[in-house]
């Protein structure tokens, strides 16, 4: 995820930290809550009109049934308070039934394979003459 800031303060400006917060994503996991994120940063600053773009956000969907879309609040804290804005991330949904569907394609592999085999030893057992049996006449 990026996060641009622009500084539209006559004042220069100190970014201390940005917290994100994913909201159809919060759960209490291990005496603790996922789904909210703070970065610290010291030393960010900007001047007057400046902007600063942060490309060291990454975030991972969470795998344990709460990967739905969700809404995320942006906020910035600054040496001139907090200031917040809302995003929206679409996750995309698995396809149900997915286990099902891998189990019917290997269950389709194998059935063409035995097929194969057997067309192929088809062909070949009605491509071979069976040798002629001559009994031997008696001699009178």
């Amino acid at each position: 995820m990026y996060i641009a800031y622009y500084n539209d303060l006559s004042a220069a400006v100190e970014i201390k930290n940005i917290t994100l917060t994913y909201h159809n994503w919060n759960a209490y996991i291990n005496n603790a809550w996922a789904g909210n994120e703070t970065r610290k940063y010291t030393g960010v600053s900007l001047v007057s009109k400046d902007k600063r773009v942060f490309t060291d956000i990454t975030f991972t969907v969470p795998s344990d049934g709460r990967a739905v879309s969700t809404s995320v609040t942006v906020g910035i804290w600054t040496d001139h308070g907090y200031q917040s804005e809302s995003a929206y991330i679409n996750v995309p949904e698995t396809p149900r039934y997915s286990e099902q569907i891998v189990t019917l394609l290997t269950v389709l592999v194998v059935l063409m394979i035995v097929c194969s085999i057997i067309i192929a030893a088809a062909i070949f057992l009605s491509a071979r003459r069976p040798q002629v049996m001559w009994n031997k006449e008696e001699k009178t």
